[in-house]
Parts: C-alpha cells; sequence; structure tokens
C-alpha cells in the first residue's frame, strides 16, 4: 500500500482517526479543486447546525444538507477503496469494515467488527455514519467537537494547512465514559489484556478489509482502553487507525479539553 502522505499537520496535538472527516480535522494539505471543495466544507462546517444534521440513534449520522465532496475526493482521501458497495439508483453506500482479530487463546462468537459508512447521492458525499462499536474509541463529544473546530481553523491559502483551537462542541453533546463491562459487551473480548500500576489495559486489534490491499498487504487499527482496577472506571483510550492516531482521557473529553 503506497504511503499516507501529509506535509503540513495543525499544532494542535490530539491526532483523529481515519474516517473522511477526520482528515479534513487534520487539515491535510492537497492540491487543486480537492482543496478548494474542502476549504467549502470547512466554510459550511463553520454553521455546523446550518449545514449539518445530526442523527444519534444506532450510532452516529451526520447528514450534509448542501454536499460539496465528490466521491472521487473521498477516494483521494482515503487512498483505499471501501470494503464493499451498495448501490440504489443514484445513490450508494460505501462500507469501510475493520476486521477484529481474535485473541490467540479465546476464540468467540458474533460479529464484533467496527464499521463506518459514507453515503454517496448524485456522486456526492451526503452523509457519513459511524457505528455505536466505532464511537467506543472516538466520542461523539471529541467527533463533533473537532468538526466543529475545523471549521473555525485559522487557514493558511499560501501554505495550504490549517491551525484548529479547540470548539465549543455544541448543544446535545453529553457523555458519559463507558465501563469495563460495556466495553466488553460492544467490542467483545480483547486480543491481550496487561496490568501495571493497578490498572488493566485491554487491547484490540483489527485489520481494514479493502479490496484495494493485496494478499500480503494491511491497514493494521489497534484500540486500547486503560481502567483502574479498584473501579473498573475508564482512563485512558488510545487507538491507531493505520496512520492516524488518537489518545485521550475521558475526564477532559468531558470537560471540554481534549
Amino acid at each position: 500500500m503506497p504511503p499516507i502522505h501529509r506535509e503540513a499537520m495543525p499544532r494542535r496535538r490530539t491526532r483523529l482517526p481515519a474516517t473522511p472527516l477526520m482528515l479534513l480535522a487534520l487539515a491535510v494539505l492537497l492540491t487543486g479543486c480537492v482543496w478548494t471543495r474542502l476549504l467549502a466544507l470547512k466554510n459550511q462546517l463553520a454553521e455546523f447546525d446550518r449545514y449539518v444534521r445530526v442523527e444519534d440513534r444506532d450510532g452516529l449520522t451526520l447528514h450534509f444538507k448542501k454536499p460539496v465532496l465528490y466521491s472521487e475526493d473521498v477516494l483521494f482521501l482515503m487512498e483505499l477503496e471501501p470494503t464493499r458497495r451498495v448501490t440504489n439508483g443514484t445513490s450508494q453506500t460505501w462500507f469501510w469494515t475493520f476486521r477484529k482479530l481474535p485473541s490467540p487463546t479465546n476464540a468467540e462468537a458474533g460479529d464484533f467488527d467496527l464499521t463506518f459508512s459514507t453515503a454517496m447521492v448524485s456522486n456526492r458525499l451526503a452523509g457519513i455514519t459511524l457505528s455505536e462499536r466505532f464511537l467506543a474509541s472516538i466520542p461523539k463529544p471529541l467527533l463533533l467537537g473537532a468538526l466543529r473546530s475545523f471549521g473555525k481553523a485559522e487557514v493558511d491559502r499560501k501554505r495550504r494547512s490549517a491551525t484548529m483551537r479547540w470548539a465549543d462542541r455544541g448543544p446535545g453533546d453529553d457523555w458519559q465514559s463507558l465501563s469495563r463491562g460495556a466495553v466488553t459487551r460492544l467490542l467483545g473480548a480483547p486480543y491481550s489484556v496487561s496490568a501495571s500500576n493497578e490498572t488493566s489495559t485491554c487491547l484490540y486489534r483489527y485489520r481494514l478489509d479493502s479490496p484495494s490491499l493485496k494478499t500480503n498487504q494491511s491497514l493494521p487499527a489497534r484500540v486500547r482502553f486503560s481502567f483502574r482496577d479498584a473501579t473498573d472506571k475508564l482512563t485512558r483510550v488510545e487507538a491507531a487507525y493505520g496512520n492516524f492516531k488518537i489518545a485521550y482521557n475521558p475526564e477532559s473529553v468531558k470537560s471540554g479539553q481534549p
């Protein structure tokens, strides 16, 4: 798989996973029409509630009221084909699935893969849906806050980069951190568990399923959840989806300071 090149990064330390909108939040350096359309989307995100409808049910869906990105732009950003496509007239739904790697010592029944989807209508990105499992590592307030922040980012047109400052998460974005039991119910058994300093860390491992990847290629992903042993309280989350990473303290997210 070819390397993913990023020539400019924001000064904000929080790095976010590889969904199309998170790539925007990273202020990737692009050229030509793609850059122009990303700027148009940024301007829409600056008026988030006017241009984006949030559906907080069975995961999280973002509906773009006036789509500006083309399907080709999404492929350009992702650099990989989706796992599968479903066509319905002039619309398509693209599914991107990270297959869970089972523990070497504990096989389990059930589907615990991570999936997000992109809705394409008339060849434009009309929406993005993240499953509840995906949101276990990307809490809704952090995701929505990053999008609102990208809308208010300071853009350097000459360098084609952007600097983000954390913005208000908006109304209705309250979030409660997951317990260890809730994580297990959503994601199944971890790949491994390690213990240190009265803290247990559960590791989950995945690989992106894409027809773009040859037999000997893979795009790995991993998520670590750390819990305080005495209370099972979630203290830290670290996730890496390919080259894109996020690490945060849940208490900081709830206070609006990731």
